[in-house]
């Protein structure tokens, strides 16, 4: 057991839970960290100790412990035996793993498996991982092909495509979309690639705009994820969002998908959607814990992390 004194203004940057512990207003308790693990024994209190008289914060890690940094794996699947190395701790520093050799260093883990089953030589069908006569070099030039694929796949005469991804949920679709804007591109080709499902485009963008909009609703402001920009937000919101026809397509560009573009599509899901992406009859009035689990809803579809100045913006024009 061990506990931690952790300042307050620290405690605050966390987008889940800093609520939950600031709000025990006077009730300071020691933190008792607990970890969890594949094969751990649960709640361990090794002195007995009242644990109502601690703040519990759970960590809980999908990673096995292993006695060994390096340890053989072997699973037994349709009659055949397969082994391989775990090495715990392999997946942290990706930076030293993930190098500009493969898919230029823009691999992460939504592509890696958005297209691994797309080349029928990386997957073992049988036990649906790498096979495992694959080597390295091997396993990256079969990744550096499907990247390149994929790149000309987004490519255009004016530019690349934006990176989106749908917001929907099982069978609701919202008709929302939030991405990456990687260059400037003609509006005709957005209509082309995307079924014409762009009848309103946000941009958030000082480098890159939608060419020759015609009659569509394009919206583009420039600016950049950062804090000033998020002051800027709470004069833009006003503005924006009551132009928008949330019955038709809306795209949210930025050049991070996390912060800028993902906080325009938390404020529409939370007015309009309820937890499951069904359309409500009315506008609703959200709260802050509206947005939050809109927001937990939204790390599937991408990885988002808007900052804490974004995420005030927001609540700033819900409430």
């Amino acid at each position: 057991m061990w506990t931690l004194a952790v300042p307050e203004e620290q405690l605050a940057t966390n987008t889940f839970g800093n609520e939950t512990i600031l709000g025990t207003g006077d009730q300071r308790k020691p933190l008792l960290c607990q970890w969890y693990y594949p094969g751990c024994l649960g709640l361990r209190n090794p002195l007995d100790i009242d644990v109502s008289q601690l703040h519990i914060i759970s960590c809980v890690i999908a990673s096995k412990k292993v006695n060994d940094m390096e340890n053989r794996m072997t699973l037994r699947l349709n009659g055949s035996v397969v082994q391989w190395y775990y090495v715990q701790g392999s997946a942290d520093d990706h930076e030293l793993w993930l190098t500009n050799e493969i898919c230029e260093g823009k691999l992460d883990p939504r592509f890696f498996w958005n297209h691994i089953y797309t080349s029928s030589d990386i997957i073992d069908p049988n036990s649906n991982m790498i096979y495992d006569w694959l080597g390295d070099d091997q396993l990256i030039a079969k990744m550096n092909s499907i990247w390149t694929n994929y790149a000309q796949l987004l490519s255009t005469k004016n530019g690349i495509l934006p990176d989106i991804s749908n917001v929907d949920k099982e069978d609701n679709k919202t008709g929302i979309s939030f991405g990456i804007i990687n260059s400037s591109v003609e509006y005709a080709e957005l209509v082309d690639a995307f079924k014409g499902n762009v009848d309103q485009v946000i941009v958030f963008s000082t480098k890159y705009e939608i060419l020759n909009p015609r009659k569509a609703k394009v919206f583009h402001y420039s600016l950049e994820s950062g804090k000033k920009s998020s002051r800027q937000l709470r004069d833009i919101f006003p503005v924006l969002l009551p132009q928008l026809d949330t019955n038709l397509p809306i795209m949210v560009l930025g050049e991070d998908d996390t912060d800028l573009a993902a906080l325009v599509v938390l404020i529409l899901l939370s007015q309009n959607y309820d937890d499951d992406w069904c359309r409500c009859q009315r506008q609703q009035r959200p709260n802050k814990d509206t947005v939050r689990r809109h927001l937990r809803l939204l790390l599937n579809v991408r990885r988002v992390n808007p900052s804490r100045n974004t995420l005030q913006s927001v609540n700033a024009y819900i409430m």
